[in-house]
């Protein structure tokens, strides 16, 4: 894996090559760059509630075990958020905490901004970028977190879409 000082240098190639209306470091719902989502410790709950063995207190540990940047309350209070000239969100996956954050090179996409359904699975995606360093090349791939019900998995989209399960691109200079 990167080491801190990579990840740092990488958001910030990265976001220099971004059209941006606004960027939130922290607080992005009470600064307006996000809409209120469903962290997914809810999502994981909601999808396995009606389980004959549910068990509620199982599932929010798997979740914030799992992801738990993308947490409600991370996505709320310690996410960072990017809004783009079309409207469009990014939000840096964060699992650390607001004076010591903790970054990946996971995202959440809100592919329509703050308009509605703003659902995990329906307008809202997870992306990994990984560096294949043998080539040189960024992979996006989907994390396939869990969807909110309807909805379609990042890595099935990106199927549908392109064909492909990944999609490379050349590295940020």
């Amino acid at each position: 894996g990167a080491v801190k000082g990579e990840c740092i240098d990488f958001y910030e190639k990265f976001r220099n090559k971004l059209r941006l209306s606004k960027i939130c470091l922290d607080n992005s719902y009470t600064q307006g760059c996000i809409p209120s989502y469903k962290g997914v410790e809810i999502v994981m709950k909601e999808n396995h509630q009606n389980d004959p063995d549910y068990d509620e207190e199982y599932w929010e540990n798997v979740a914030m075990n799992q992801a738990s940047g993308w947490s409600t309350n991370n996505l709320k209070r310690l996410s960072t958020s990017l809004v783009l000239s079309d409207s469009s969100i990014i939000i840096i996956y964060n699992n650390g905490t607001a004076t010591n954050p903790s970054y990946f090179p996971l995202f959440l996409v809100d592919i329509n901004g703050s308009k509605d359904p703003n659902k995990w699975g329906h307008d809202l995606f997870d992306i990994a970028i990984k560096l294949k360093s043998e080539t040189n090349m960024f992979e996006l791939v989907g994390n396939n977190r869990p969807v909110e019900e309807g909805g379609i998995q990042t890595t099935a989209l990106i199927q549908k879409l392109f064909g492909v399960h990944i999609i490379r691109t050349g590295i940020l200079k």
